[in-house]
């Protein structure tokens, strides 16, 4: 778990960041908000370079933030095992909504979302092919209810009874 936010330089609006001791560290779930412009989508950058291990604008800054366990840096978070999750206005873009409305909201990380989508083309390509067999399966033995649609089977088996007696 992150506890603070150490340093942040030529970080977006963070040109001289360094911990005010006055703050409070960062529990488990942590809420950002605030004017426009204040800072909290760099923020939001910060933390998905963390989670994604790799760097999301900002490339030449420098920043240090201190977790129960260590101190991650630009240097070194490539190697670091915290378990960190971004739930933000990409996050929701990419996972929560399509052109077509509202996706169901359950993923839980974007492997799991790309799973869903590989899931969501299989269902759709199942279905194809559900389709194309009542097709195929209503072509060969016609329609039930309707005694009049006859399937290749039993006509079929019509001509070759007619054959034999023949």
């Amino acid at each position: 778990m992150i506890v603070k936010i150490d340093k942040l330089k030529n970080f977006g609006i963070f040109q001289n960041y360094l911990h005010d001791n006055s703050l409070s560290n960062f529990n488990r779930y942590n809420l950002f908000y605030g004017w426009n412009g204040s800072g909290k989508s760099t923020l939001v950058n910060l933390f998905r370079w963390i989670e994604t291990k790799q760097p999301v604008n900002f490339e030449a800054s420098e920043w240090e933030i201190t977790t129960e366990t260590n101190t991650i840096n630009q240097n070194n978070v490539g190697t670091s095992n915290l378990n960190i999750r971004v739930f933000n206005k990409d996050f929701v873009e990419k996972n929560v909504f399509t052109q077509n409305g509202v996706k169901g909201i359950v993923y839980i990380s974007e492997k799991t979302g790309s799973d869903k989508t590989r899931l969501d083309s299989e269902e759709n390509n199942l279905k194809n092919k559900d389709k194309k067999f009542n097709e195929i399966y209503f072509e060969l033995n016609g329609d039930k209810n309707n005694k009049k649609e006859k399937g290749l089977i039993t006509l079929n088996d019509a001509f070759l009874s007619n054959a034999a007696k023949v």
